[in-house]
């Protein structure tokens, strides 16, 4: 009887901990979109636009979508949106310093609201 404890205390331990590293293994979403954002807004170079834009806004969502908003001084705002899971493939132009970075998606999933 011992024996039959000994095992079962082994093999519910072993479930417990396969359990722990099954779950700790998987990364949260939001940390993904938090990343991306940052990085985006690191490396936007707010002086290639020009003077006509007052601000920029780049947001990625912990749903998936990246959104930017152009403010111009004239008090016009666009609205650009696509979720991530459409996305299909990034090109950059440019060399070490300076270039332009353009994201692609499949088929025509952007969203633009220019009111």
């Amino acid at each position: 009887m011992k024996k039959f404890t000994l095992n079962l205390k082994k093999c519910v331990l072993f479930s417990a901990f396969l359990t722990f590293f099954v779950f700790s293994g998987f990364d949260i979403p939001e940390d993904h979109t938090v990343i991306i954002q940052n990085l985006l807004n690191k490396y936007y170079d707010n002086e290639a636009q020009g003077k006509e834009l007052k601000r920029i806004e780049l947001n990625v969502t912990n749903t998936g979508f990246c959104r930017y908003r152009k403010v111009y001084n004239s008090g016009k705002v666009e609205y650009y949106a696509f979720n991530l899971s459409r996305f299909k493939t990034l090109d950059y132009y440019g060399n070490a310093e300076k270039g332009e970075l353009y994201l692609r998606t499949k088929n025509d999933d952007v969203i633009v609201q220019i009111p």
